[in-house]
């Protein structure tokens, strides 16, 4: 099961008087897009005007709006990622400006927002490592340790390693897929087919990166301190539970609803096992997102994404059993048992 090393629900909720505003740190991009999603506009990477040879945003940003915003950023992650995920799109989507002037905005906002989602997580969820709690939340802040025992057990009797988030090297990891997506004029902000694409991106990104090394667990299950779930990475010693965490950290940050599912997956050829994989919802509908086994086209291995039937999953209270048909001809069956899944929480409770 994950763990939140997490500080009480006092420790969390502190009032918006307290929290500090970094106005001083703060860049003129990630005002702006403070702004955006506060003011839930989609356009503020657009807007500005020049004055004295530099932009200026007039009355974007107020004393007190992040702190404004960590308080709205608690509530709900995903939609005020959203509304920054929509602000970069924004940027090619204005054809009034040279291509390459909005693939250079692009850059510098993609900087200023990855590193805005580091700020909101170390304010909002602050990771308090005195005391150790059971469950994960929907959404995956910053320093989120899952899996394993704790450090000072038995390295000879641990099954799982313990991971940690690290989103400031996930994210350096990660920094030219972002440039990729948003480059590009996908059409549609905040459409269906964009968050799509975006989805199927990132999990081909991190197929790629992150090649599958079952016989190398030895090394993780050893380890007497935790792992950083980028050092994971970077020593190829992923299997499926490093595959959907980092999956589940990319597609946050492109503000996509997705989660994490245990379960149980077999084959048609006889292969099975313990598996985790990410749900991901996209136009009221659904989705099995698998990035360890990839389906097959036309030769080629591409992203495992099917939908499936119920509108309203509950893991947490019911069991489901998913066949699909693969590009191979072959069929597969994801089952879900209680005991597996993640429980699904809500950032503000203790877990």
């Amino acid at each position: 099961m994950f763990r939140l090393e997490g500080g009480s629900a006092q420790e969390i909720e502190k009032p918006i008087s307290e929290i500090k505003d970094p106005k001083q740190e703060l860049s003129i991009q990630q005002k702006a897009l403070i702004s955006g999603m506060l003011q839930e506009v989609s356009n503020v990477t657009t807007q500005y005007e020049i004055q004295d040879g530099e932009r200026f945003y007039e009355d974007i940003f107020q004393e007190g709006d992040f702190a404004s915003l960590v308080q709205k950023f608690k509530k709900d992650p995903k939609d005020c990622l959203a509304l920054g995920r929509n602000n970069l799109m924004a940027i090619m989507a204005d054809k009034e400006m040279p291509l390459s002037r909005r693939q250079e905005r692009v850059r510098r906002y993609v900087d200023a927002f990855l590193d805005l989602i580091i700020k909101l997580d170390r304010a909002a969820f602050p990771p308090a490592f005195a005391e150790v709690k059971r469950g994960v939340p929907e959404y995956i802040p910053d320093g989120l340790s899952d899996l394993g025992s704790d450090p000072e057990t038995d390295p000879k009797l641990r099954n799982r390693e313990k991971i940690r988030v690290d989103k400031e090297n996930i994210f350096a990891q990660s920094k030219e897929l972002f440039y990729e997506i948003f480059s590009e004029d996908l059409g549609g902000i905040g459409s269906s087919k964009m968050k799509e694409q975006f989805a199927l991106k990132a999990s081909q990104f991190v197929y790629n990166k992150m090649p599958y090394n079952y016989k190398k667990q030895d090394e993780l299950t050893r380890h007497e301190t935790s792992f950083l779930l980028s050092d994971i990475t970077d020593r190829e010693l992923a299997v499926c539970r490093h595959h959907a965490l980092y999956s589940q950290v990319l597609f946050q940050a492109m503000g996509l609803t997705t989660r994490l599912l245990k379960c149980d997956v077999s084959f048609s050829d006889g292969r099975s096992g313990g598996h985790a994989v990410n749900l991901f919802r996209n136009n009221g509908q659904w989705y099995l997102m698998d990035v360890t086994i990839p389906d097959q086209k036309d030769g080629k291995a591409v992203p495992f994404l099917r939908s499936i039937s119920e509108e309203d999953v509950d893991v947490n209270k019911k069991n489901y059993t998913w066949t699909f048909r693969r590009g191979d001809g072959t069929t597969c069956e994801y089952k879900t048992r209680n005991n597996m899944h993640y429980y699904i929480k809500d950032n503000r409770q203790p877990l």
